[in-house]
């Protein structure tokens, strides 16, 4: 789900006088880090925790087709992994309702919902964190990135969904050592 589109859209609706880094601007994962007044900084997390804000987020542009792409490959089990935020307690509750609403109760009935994803077996995992880092520190999985602009330098292979054909770069991921 596109986290930083549902904040910006927010910050321009209400908060027009906060520079929020625009996507093409953004140099790390974490919104806030880049709004340099302190009392403009803490209404990132103020708006996150509202009740709505990851039930509201819209998916990013082509991901639904690529998981469904995904889902069709031959012997792939595709599973959504998230992590809840700390601050927000509905936060698991809204991002199932999410999962159901965009990709169907199929999906959210296997969705693991953990704050360590190295803990997590599979072959593959795809997400926009270029640092995945817990307990585990030689996961099952290698690392795809969702390309954002934020992670385009991270040393790791990346998935534009806009432009995603599917079945070439999946099977080559799943060729490592």
């Amino acid at each position: 789900m596109d986290f930083g589109g549902r904040l910006e859209e927010i910050f321009a609706k209400e908060f027009p006088f906060v520079k929020f880094p625009l996507p093409h601007e953004r140099t790390t994962l974490y919104v806030d880090e880049q709004i340099k007044d302190p009392e403009h900084r803490r209404l990132v997390p103020m708006v996150v925790a509202r009740k709505g804000f990851f039930l509201d987020m819209l998916p990013i542009p082509g991901a639904i087709e690529a998981v469904r792409k995904i889902s069709s490959l031959k012997n792939v089990n595709l599973v959504v992994c998230t992590s809840p935020l700390k601050i927000v307690g509905w936060s698991v509750e809204e991002k199932y309702e999410s999962v159901t609403r965009w990709l169907g109760s199929e999906y959210a009935e296997k969705m693991i919902v953990t704050r360590d994803k190295t803990l997590v077996s599979g072959l593959v995992l795809v997400d926009d964190n270029p640092k995945i880092e817990g307990a585990n520190p030689s996961p099952t999985w290698k690392q795809v990135t969702v390309r954002q602009p934020y992670n385009l330098n991270c040393g790791l292979e990346t998935i534009h969904f806009d432009s995603y054909d599917g079945y070439k770069d999946f099977y080559e991921w799943l060729k490592y050592d």
